[in-house]
Order: structure tokens, then C-alpha cells, then sequence
């Protein structure tokens, strides 16, 4: 850290210490992710607030002032918070030495406007149907089945394809949720309708 001391004769000498703060902000693939930052002191003193572009450093913040006066130290607590959004982080950190924080923000997952609402197929047939453009996520997902309505039709997610297979003489209508969830837990829902058409048998 920095160390300053004024020439003021005693009882009113004084000595600060200062420490330099470094701040990143990523997002789930660890890139910089641009966000709101704010930095005050347990004071509520302002000492910064504003967007940054994933990385703040500031090289000399107040660590704590000592006086002569009865041997006393002041310490400085700060709240470091980041915001992204609509959601926030934030931790407490008190200068006595250099401090690097990191934050990370995860987005959660989301249908895409393409996504298919129904799926079409004959009776007595089986259905593969790629679901890969059916999300929108920076990061992997991992698409599975939530519920289906019935028990008419066997689901299944291999990958990023799902595959449909009606009982045999069987048409109707059943619906089915699919789930995808990313590395960090967050998830997303989207219902599907399954529309099994009928056909005429040949006669026996």
C-alpha cells in the first residue's frame, strides 16, 4: 500500500494508508461483461459509481488513518457492489491490503420466437426432431423432458434431438414440457403440442 504523513507537529500528526482495488465482471463464459459498479465506504461516502466494461482499478483506496492522538486507528469498510441486468452482487472488503474481486453473472436461458409450438406426425410412425434452435443460452445447455400429459406417446432427449414414438393405433393429442437448464442451474420451460394424425388401416 501507499503510505502518506503530514509534517503537522504532534498531537495532530497523522498517517493514511491506501491499497489499491481491482474489480472484474464476467459473464458465464467468462468474458467481460460491461455492468454498473458502486464503491462507498462503511461512511456511505461515495467513491465511485458508474458502468464499466467488465474492469475497475483503482490504485490508491483508504485503507485506515492512524493519529497520534491516543494511538488511534480509523479503518475503512467498502461495499462493492455490481449490478447487470436487474440483478446485483455484492461483497464487503476492508483495505488493510491490495483486493482483487471477481463477479460473475449467469443469464438464464430463454425460448426462442422460432421455437415450434406443435409437432405434427402420422400414427404408427416416429418422430426425430432437432430442438438444438428451440433455446437461447451463452453457455451449454441440457434439454429434458419435464412431463407429457398422457401415456400415449414415449419421449425422449438424446443430445439435441427428441424423439417421439405414439402407441401403436393410436391418434389424438398430447402435450409435452420441455426443460433446459444451463451449467449454473438456471432453467426455462417450453410446452409443445403433439399432434398424432390418424390413418385407415388396410383391412384384415
Amino acid at each position: 500500500g501507499e503510505y502518506t504523513h503530514s509534517d503537522v507537529p504532534s498531537p495532530l500528526c497523522f498517517a493514511n494508508w491506501t491499497w489499491p482495488l481491482t474489480v472484474e465482471i464476467h459473464d458465464e463464459l467468462k468474458d467481460p461483461l460491461s455492468a454498473g459498479l458502486l464503491i462507498e465506504s462503511s461512511s456511505e461516502e461515495e467513491v465511485f459509481s458508474g458502468a464499466v466494461p467488465g474492469y475497475y482499478h483503482n490504485p490508491g483506496i483508504l485503507g485506515y488513518s492512524h493519529t497520534d492522538q491516543g494511538g488511534n486507528f480509523t479503518m475503512n469498510d467498502y461495499l462493492v457492489r455490481a449490478e447487470e441486468g436487474g440483478d446485483s452482487q455484492e461483497e464487503h472488503v476492508n483495505m488493510t491490503s491490495s483486493q482483487h474481486l471477481t463477479f460473475q453473472f449467469n443469464h438464464q436461458p430463454t425460448v426462442n420466437i422460432t421455437a415450434s409450438v406443435e409437432l405434427t406426425m402420422v400414427e404408427d410412425s416416429t418422430l426425430d426432431e432437432d430442438v438444438s434452435g428451440w433455446f437461447i443460452d451463452r453457455d451449454q445447455l441440457d434439454i429434458s423432458i419435464g412431463s407429457i400429459t398422457g401415456d400415449n406417446i414415449s419421449a425422449s432427449v438424446s443430445g439435441d434431438v427428441l424423439s417421439l414414438i405414439p402407441v401403436e393405433n393410436w391418434s389424438g393429442k398430447e402435450r409435452l414440457t420441455l426443460i433446459a437448464e444451463d451449467t449454473f442451474g438456471e432453467s426455462v420451460n417450453h410446452e409443445v403440442l403433439i399432434n398424432v394424425t390418424p390413418v385407415n388401416d388396410a383391412p384384415v
